[in-house]
């Protein structure tokens, strides 16, 4: 009975990821898919270790990150790029970025701010359950994160009755290879 259970997860996992359409399957694999942000890679030499129970309780250590790795983000930066990078100081300041937005800055305990890229924000409803992560993150040669959103998963049990808790189901992925493409400033003349 478990496996037919997991069968049937990894087929509507299957079905969302596969190509964003607006079916029934494909919203029900996409919102179960953004219940989790795993990832798994090469790490830097310098270790990092993150836990987190929601944004309001972060505690990192390190400064390191992973120089490539494969995973999942979720819809909003799931395009992002293979490098992701965390420092920490525990309890006092904890900052991680994953190429794409966004960028999550935590100052001590209930100030975990996040900055999107202004130009293609999230769904609002994608904004508020983004607080609601639970997970850890260690990178020391081997990286491995997993974090798993208890909001997100809320999201996925109504879509089966019809109800989009999150508003997410129609919002727009964005295509992140050319916005992580660095922009050249203009140097002022003098």
């Amino acid at each position: 009975m478990t496996r037919r259970m997991l069968m049937l997860a990894l087929c509507a996992v299957a079905c969302g990821c596969s190509a964003p359409s607006k079916g029934f399957l494909d919203q029900r694999g996409m919102d179960l898919a953004d219940c989790f942000d795993v990832s798994v890679g090469v790490g830097e030499l310098i270790p990092y270790a993150r836990i987190k129970i929601t944004d309001y309780a972060v505690v990192g250590a390190g400064q390191g990150g992973t120089i490539f790795s494969l995973g999942w983000h979720g819809r909003y930066t799931a395009a992002g790029t293979l490098h992701e990078a965390g420092n920490g100081i525990p309890m006092v300041w904890n900052q991680e970025w994953r190429g794409a937005p966004p960028m999550i800055e935590t100052r001590g305990p209930c100030l975990t701010t996040r900055h999107y890229d202004p130009d293609a924000p999230p769904a609002e409803g994608t904004r508020r359950a983004d607080r609601w992560w639970i997970g850890a993150w260690a990178a020391w040669i081997l990286s491995v994160r997993a974090n798993f959103n208890i909001v997100e998963y809320a999201d996925f049990v109504a879509g089966w009755f019809g109800a989009d808790l999150l508003r997410d189901d129609d919002a727009e992925l964005h295509h992140w290879s050319d916005r992580l493409r660095v922009r050249e400033k203009p140097h002022p003349v003098l």
